[in-house]
């Protein structure tokens, strides 16, 4: 939840919109071959939905209702249906009645469900839970999720009809996102680029050179080689030949790639870029890969084990056992 008043209608919409793609991209997901995975799938629903029906929660469909009869009026009659048909539905007197006698709603066996078992651990409905056929909860909120769902992807759709979130491009990041294992001080970041600030890392210094170039199998050095060329080739202003590359990628694999038109754009998109000087391989040893930087301006030397996400060259031997390009993973 966020705790600002100064965010517009259409940023609210676009919350909207993005928890709706990601609880689609969860939902389906799901398996429901058995009746175990069905009501698995009704236990995931609920925690996923219980911010759409919550006080005090960006996305509460109580909430959102007005904020898109703003940003579209001239679709705020069929909006108002939507939300009129979502509360008579769910408004219906549909009454559990547990072994103990107490009388609930169906949004209160949901409440005890959601929050009872799985989003919190309260004794109180975890015992009202415990006094009633379980089979009885399922009957109950199946129906309830079904019209919180056609309510959401409703004015989900309404949202994506009126293009209100054409303007939802991926944020530009100030530096690369990296995982490590320990804090840093600030003497021992990155200072060589700002785009790797996050990374430990070193500056290049002659004698370090020295110690990588001597550390390096002839096999390193004929990949690094091969992936330079295939750096070279297509970092050049015209997309090269087929016939200019059938030296560089593997011939059996040289039809994936067509023309070489689409790996040319990604390549020249690529600024400043620089090759790690460490190649891993397979198990086998007869495949290999490279991770390239970009924008290392002068280059630096990683110096303590991180995870980051780059665009990978992959590299095999031939027939003859020479070493060839056969993938380029992003």
């Amino acid at each position: 939840m966020s705790k600002s008043n100064k965010r517009g209608d259409l940023e609210y919409a676009r919350l909207f919109h993005t928890s709706v793609k990601e609880y689609k991209a969860v939902v389906d997901a799901l398996e429901e071959t058995t009746d175990e995975n069905r009501v698995t799938k009704l236990k995931i629903k609920m925690m996923l939905l219980r911010k759409y029906i919550s006080d005090r929660e960006n996305v509460q469909i109580k909430s959102i209702v007005p904020k898109l009869k703003n940003l579209i009026p001239g679709q705020a009659t069929i909006i108002a249906q939507y939300y009129t048909d979502f509360t008579n539905e769910t408004s219906k007197k549909m009454i559990h009645v547990n072994a103990l006698g107490e009388e609930q709603d169906v949004r209160a066996v949901f409440n005890d469900i959601t929050y009872g078992y799985y989003l919190h651990a309260d004794f109180d409905k975890v015992e009202r839970l415990r006094n009633t056929n379980q089979t009885f909860l399922w009957v109950m909120v199946d129906g309830f999720i079904e019209s919180i769902e056609e309510i959401i992807f409703k004015l989900d759709n309404l949202i994506l009809d009126q293009e209100l979130t054409s303007e939802m491009s991926e944020p530009v990041l100030p530096c690369e996102p990296v995982i490590r294992y320990k804090e840093v001080p600030e003497n021992k970041k990155n200072k060589q680029s700002g785009v790797w600030a996050n990374l430990i890392a070193d500056e290049i210094t002659d004698d370090a050179l020295k110690d990588i170039v001597a550390s390096m199998s002839e096999d390193d050095f004929k990949c690094m080689l091969k992936a330079q060329e295939f750096m070279d080739a297509l970092g050049k202003e015209t997309v090269p030949t087929v016939e200019t590359m059938r030296s560089i990628v593997l011939e059996e694999r040289i039809q994936d790639w067509e023309d070489f038109t689409r790996i040319h754009e990604i390549i020249a998109g690529l600024k400043d870029c620089g090759l790690s000087t460490r190649v891993e391989y397979g198990e086998n040893g007869q495949e290999a890969s490279i991770k390239l930087f970009r924008e290392v301006g002068e280059g630096f030397i990683i110096s303590d084990p991180q995870l980051v996400h780059v665009p990978t060259i992959e590299l095999c031997l031939n027939s003859s056992g020479e070493w060839r390009v056969f993938g380029f993973a992003i």
